[in-house]
């Protein structure tokens, strides 16, 4: 087979426009006019710009796919796109559509916040699972089974001891498992 003139036209476009970035223009003119676009394209040009690192444009194509309706899937994009960019006004919205009783805003801010770590967001964390709220609770488990040591140790008995939460439990008798195999079982 020869490679003749006409296959080159063809492929070489092809194969610059793989490596060649989409210009934000581009991607900002779809934006503006994502509510004129079928929900299969907007769709796919989420996943395009999340693939691309542009988070936020993605999460504006994933909030017109909310107004349109969109699938349980699409709507559960949105909170962990506000969790991956996780500026403050990212963080700010996190909170409120978790307070509204979205179950993956509250998955994702409490992945967020035991990921941070500090004392405000592990304060947070805490306020949350007090409240009600389970995956702020799994998140506060994680968050002190990881950490270890006898803060970890003091925060998980006291997790155990205020509702009965098994999680706890459960990574309390490994962390006193870890350490001392017949202190945990006296404690237990």
């Amino acid at each position: 087979l020869s490679y003749e003139l006409h296959d080159y036209l063809y492929q070489d476009p092809l194969d610059r426009h793989r490596y060649i970035p989409t210009g934000q223009a581009l991607w900002e003119g779809l934006t503006s006019r994502a509510g004129e676009i079928d929900v299969d394209t907007l769709r796919q040009l989420s996943v395009s710009a999340e693939a691309r690192g542009l988070l936020s444009l993605a999460i504006q194509l994933q909030r017109v796919l909310e107004e349109a309706g969109a699938s349980f899937w699409d709507s559960e994009k949105v909170p962990r796109l506000l969790a991956a960019l996780g500026d403050e006004q990212s963080v700010d919205e996190l909170r409120v559509r978790a307070d509204d009783g979205n179950i993956s805003a509250r998955s994702s801010l409490a992945k967020l916040l035991a990921s941070r770590g500090d004392d405000q967001a592990v304060q947070e964390l805490g306020a949350r699972a007090k409240s009600g709220d389970g995956q702020a609770g799994q998140a506060l488990v994680a968050y002190w089974s990881n950490r270890g040591g006898e803060r970890a140790l003091t925060e998980l008995r006291s997790l155990a001891d205020a509702g009965g939460n098994v999680e706890a439990l459960r990574a309390l008798a490994r962390l006193l498992h870890a350490r001392d195999y017949r202190e945990a079982l006296n404690e237990l």
